[in-house]
């Protein structure tokens, strides 16, 4: 029997990565194509989130980064500012919940 509660599964959602990988990327704000092919990728911020050292957090603590500025993110987690990091979570959640929930 455990002692501490088992911790919950990190939230995990196709349809809202790539809603999140097809807009502009935080780091450069270039667009989201090169060459017509999809260029950006959801970027997991751990720096946002108490999780396991080797655990990915939730999809819901991702941002849209370019391939170049994901290993600029990876290397230096605050490449991009917390404040721009959670702006984007904020809106972006909303804006993807309220297209999923109907209003009645």
């Amino acid at each position: 029997m455990r002692a501490y509660p088992k911790p919950a599964k990190p939230w995990r959602n196709k349809a809202y990565l790539r809603r999140v990988a097809s807009d502009a990327c935080l780091g450069c704000e270039k667009g989201k194509t090169f060459d017509d092919i999809p260029f950006n990728v959801a970027h997991h911020c751990r720096d946002l989130v108490e999780c396991g050292g080797s655990e990915k957090p939730g999809d819901q603590w991702t941002i849209p980064v370019c391939y170049l500025c994901h290993k600029k993110a990876d290397a230096h987690p605050d490449f991009i500012s917390k404040r721009v990091k959670l702006n984007y979570i904020s809106n972006s959640l909303n804006a993807y919940l309220t297209e999923k929930i109907p209003r009645g």
